[in-house]
């Protein structure tokens, strides 16, 4: 199909899906299919306006510019704004474009998930109690 923006699509468009429906919905992560798509929204969201190209030349482990599709989800997914002690989903995402071949496998960071040490370990308990015309939280 040759480098039509179409055809070029495919290749990234599939890597977003995998770490949509495999990466996240699966394996270690094994999240619910609602909040693999909030994850995966978000980090379209936060990298698509980043992006100046998802990956260079043919998909061969091109997806190493400062400016590529990976770096760019890596970025989004970052919580700490420092990519060498990993993000939340970096090898989720890692495994979404490297099965595509728009990963990076060169970058001197180490391919691990950070976690979210800091966030909430329970669920808040609301109340919702009716009222008129509406509904008071609590």
């Amino acid at each position: 199909c040759g480098s039509s923006v179409h055809c070029i699509g495919v290749v990234y468009s599939e890597a977003v899906w995998d770490l949509y429906k495999r990466k996240l919905q699966q394996g270690q992560f094994n999240y619910d299919e609602n909040t693999a798509l909030e994850i995966v929204t978000r980090l379209t969201y936060i990298a698509a306006g980043n992006i100046n190209t998802w990956f260079t030349g043919p998909p061969t482990f091109s997806g190493c510019g400062s400016q590529s599709g990976y770096r760019a989800y890596l970025e989004a997914d970052d919580d700490d704004g420092d990519l060498t002690n990993g993000t939340p989903h970096m090898s989720a995402i890692f495994e979404a474009f490297n099965d595509h071949e728009i990963a990076c496998p060169t970058y001197q960071i180490p391919v691990f998930d950070s976690g979210c040490p800091n966030n909430p370990q329970t669920q808040p308990e609301i109340t919702a109690t009716p009222a008129n015309m509406g509904v008071q939280l609590s």
